[in-house]
């Protein structure tokens, strides 16, 4: 059973522009590539350096090869705090370029959710209500369940749909097709 409330009018002399508070946040947009860069020069310039100084110096030249020389094999002593110390800038930039994209998007999200195209749109003004109980299966009966919690928003018409075709099974459909694109791109 599924039950539709249309909410098309917010509280008495509030307009939709008002239902949610509009703040304009000017956020600047951080390089994608600044983070790798970042994380490329730090290593670049800090640990290679270090590594290869000290193989040229402490390894005998028998022990040396190319690729031996630009790695942290050979390494000891109070050389490796530089790379604990590249490993923690590393950690850091990732860090603040999170929470500077999680910043945008979030800001994104507000902004649209904002948006008058949103606040007209049908789907933000309706609710839908899953697993109602036998005795709410009508359209008064949904009508009465909102009138008895008190939404702070009145309820405009209130739909009652016996016969979804099916939608139970789309929405499964979509539910596991979600859980692959997550599932996917956590492997990235």
């Amino acid at each position: 059973m599924l039950a539709i409330l249309d909410t098309t009018h917010g509280p008495p002399g509030i307009t939709p522009a008002q239902w949610v508070p509009s703040t304009q946040v000017q956020v600047e947009r951080a390089d994608p590539g600044l983070t790798k860069a970042s994380a490329w020069t730090t290593t670049i310039g800090i640990s290679e350096p270090i590594n290869v100084s000290y193989n040229l110096k402490n390894v005998p030249s028998t022990e040396q090869d190319a690729l031996s020389i630009l790695t942290i094999q050979d390494v000891k002593g109070s050389f490796l705090f530089a790379h604990v110390v590249v490993s923690y800038v590393i950690s850091a930039l990732i860090m603040v370029s999170i929470w500077w994209h999680w910043k945008e998007t979030l800001r994104l999200w507000q902004q649209w959710f904002r948006s008058p195209e949103y606040m007209q749109s049908f789907y933000a003004r309706t609710l839908a209500v899953m697993h109602v109980p036998k005795k709410y299966q009508s359209d008064e009966g949904i009508h009465a369940i909102f009138a008895s919690v008190q939404v702070p928003y009145p309820t405009t018409s209130v739909h009652i749909v016996c016969q979804v075709g099916r939608l139970p099974e789309l929405i499964e459909y979509h539910n596991t097709a979600i859980c692959k694109l997550k599932h996917r791109n956590r492997g990235r």
